[in-house]
């Protein structure tokens, strides 16, 4: 643990084989192991506190259940005024820190004057602190009382404190482990009851809706069967019983004629036959095609009630579920049975007290300590101040009158460095030159600032040379550029390879292998080309993506003449262009070759 870790250090400076040092470092190394470990011991208290709340909001849940919210809103306000009225650790180690951080400014205000003299009163100083130093009995007492009295009361607190958080945390465990069974059985079962409640009753609304339409569409194809079977069988009894009575009659031939000859005839009888067979097969097709329908519905809505079923829990299993689940009795014996609120706020308010009332011991007697060390370093700080006072009072009066004769004896020796002597001053004659001298150098000087021009010939000259400065930096302004290998671009464009001359790169811009010049200023320029090759090829000049110049050739130019060296003479160019501001120039070859050209633009 820290305190462990800091309380070794403090016993390994205090140790027989540590080297003894100044009373000043011996002092506030001290006082920093010992803030060490008053800072260890907070965070140990700290680390209670933080257990406590822990502990108290894991009791929480199953409190909860047991007693009201008012009741458990009380038990916590009541726990915060314990906490403020106990010391917390934050404010014991704000104390500390801050008579620490006090001890430190009057041990730097009295050991700063001493530093800065130490280079010349080292002996005198070692002489005199050697009567103000703490003895090691006086060191070893302290620390050891210190670190028993830290340790001691720390490893009380802290092991009572897990003994009771281990009970607490184990009895809540089995609580916790208890109540979440019996309560995801609980919300099993509703969940489960939940889920098909709203099912069920959708099922019951639609299943008398179904059959109710099922039935109204038996009693219709019914009545629709009835009343078709009913007119045919009428149409044929009207036809039997004339038939029957035409026999009954047995008239002659001729009269059998004259009264068939009013009546129907057989092919007639025979067509309205055919027909009224084509009816019924209609009426036949129209009923099967309706009872299909119907038995695809019934199907239908089997294979979904089966579905719905299958989805289901049968109603013996949701009896087994109910018959394993507990009831709400037993759930309130059960609640009954679990600590009440008056037994928590005992069992926090006994541990609250001993924890007060063990930090408050321990601060007790780590203030009684603090104290009585910081009585002693106060009186040995002071007699040393004393001392320190005194010797610096002699050594800053010996220090001033030592840099007084310092000062005289470099005032005194930076006088005679500064004086020359006799020889230094023969020497020096006999390098100067007489007035015969002066007055020769005076008539040669004359001599030569009468051959020399005047103020106006000379500013009339560089007139001149500035106005021919300008003419020829105009004249040279240009830029040339060479297709020396390589194809055309995609778009027919000359991909220029190499820059040969460029007066002015901010005027004219080029990127190495790029098809473009961008020329920056606007105005008048000079544009000269030559294309080597063995066609005749159409040049295009493009300004800023559109055609501007097209410089045609034909076989027919005299101009050209074959060469036994090869291509002489090439397609020439040569135009003047009015361009804006930034214009953009390409030159389009239309011909796909390995040709040359060079190209020349000149801003005039």
């Amino acid at each position: 643990m820290a305190s462990t870790a800091a309380v070794t250090g403090l016993e390994a400076l205090l140790a027989s084989d540590s080297e003894w040092r100044n009373i000043q470092a011996v002092v506030k190394s001290t006082f920093e192991t010992v803030a060490r470990i008053l800072s260890s011991h907070a965070v140990l208290l700290e680390t209670l506190d933080a257990r406590l709340d822990r502990l108290v909001d894991a009791h929480t849940p199953p409190i909860a259940s047991a007693i009201s919210q008012h009741d458990f809103a009380q038990l916590q306000n009541d726990v915060r005024k314990c906490l403020k009225r106990a010391v917390t650790s934050s404010d014991l180690e704000t104390r500390v820190a801050a008579a620490v951080d006090q001890m430190k400014r009057r041990m730097d205000h009295a050991v700063g004057p001493l530093q800065e003299a130490n280079a010349l009163t080292t002996k005198l100083l070692m002489d005199r602190a050697h009567d103000s130093f703490v003895t090691r009995a006086d060191l070893d007492a302290a620390s050891t009382s210190v670190a028993r009295a830290a340790k001691a009361s720390a490893s009380a607190a802290i092991a009572e404190a897990e003994q009771r958080l281990g009970k607490l945390v184990a009895h809540q465990q089995q609580t916790e482990s208890k109540d979440h069974v019996r309560k995801s059985q609980l919300h099993e079962l509703f969940a489960f009851k939940a889920t098909i409640e709203p099912e069920v009753h959708a099922l019951a609304k639609r299943l008398p809706e179904l059959v109710h339409a099922q039935a109204a569409w038996q009693t219709e194809v019914q009545r629709e069967f009835h009343r078709q079977k009913t007119q045919r069988d009428d149409a044929l009894t009207k036809v039997i019983a004339e038939c029957q009575t035409h026999l009954r009659q047995r008239a002659m031939a001729s009269d059998v004629k004259l009264v068939l000859a009013g009546k129907v005839d057989r092919s007639e009888l025979h067509d309205v036959r055919h027909e009224t067979v084509l009816e019924k097969e209609a009426l036949d097709t129209r009923l099967h095609e309706l009872d299909e329908t119907l038995q695809r519905t019934v199907s239908q809505l089997k294979v979904e009630f089966g579905q719905i079923l299958e989805k289901k829990c049968a109603k013996s299993d949701v009896v087994k579920i109910f018959a394993r689940k507990v009831n709400q009795d037993d759930v309130q014996a059960w609640l009954a049975a679990k600590v009440s609120h008056d037994e928590l706020r005992e069992v926090c308010t006994e541990l609250l007290h001993a924890t007060t009332k063990q930090t408050n011991d321990m601060q007790g007697e780590m203030r009684d300590e603090l104290e009585s060390l910081r009585t002693k370093v106060e009186t040995r700080a002071k007699e040393l101040h004393e001392h320190i006072a005194e010797s610096i009072q002699t050594l800053q009066h010996q220090v001033r009158l030592m840099d007084g004769w310092k000062l005289s004896v470099d005032d005194l020796h930076t006088q005679l460095v500064t004086k020359m002597g006799i020889k230094d001053t023969c020497t020096l004659l006999d390098t100067k030159c007489n007035i015969a001298d002066v007055n020769d150098a005076l008539a040669s000087l004359q001599e030569t600032l009468r051959s020399k021009a005047d103020e106006g010939d000379v500013k009339a000259l560089g007139d001149d040379l500035s106005g021919l400065r300008r003419q020829m930096r105009g004249e040279l302004c240009l830029g040339r550029w060479i297709w020396k290998h390589g194809r055309p671009s995609e778009v027919q464009t000359i991909q220029w390879n190499i820059q040969i001359v460029n007066t002015s790169p901010d005027i004219f811009v080029w990127e190495k292998g790029a098809d473009a010049i961008t020329l920056e200023l606007p105005g008048l320029y000079m544009l000269q080309a030559g294309f080597f090759t063995d066609y005749n090829p159409t040049i295009h000049i493009v300004v800023n993506g559109e055609p501007a110049l097209v410089v045609p050739s034909s076989k027919n130019d005299g101009r050209r003449l074959r060469h036994s060296a090869g291509n002489v003479a090439g397609v020439s160019v040569c135009e003047f262009l009015a361009l804006p501001p930034r214009a953009r120039l390409t030159i389009s070859y239309d011909i796909d070759e390995r040709a040359q050209a060079c190209l020349t633009l000149r801003k005039l």
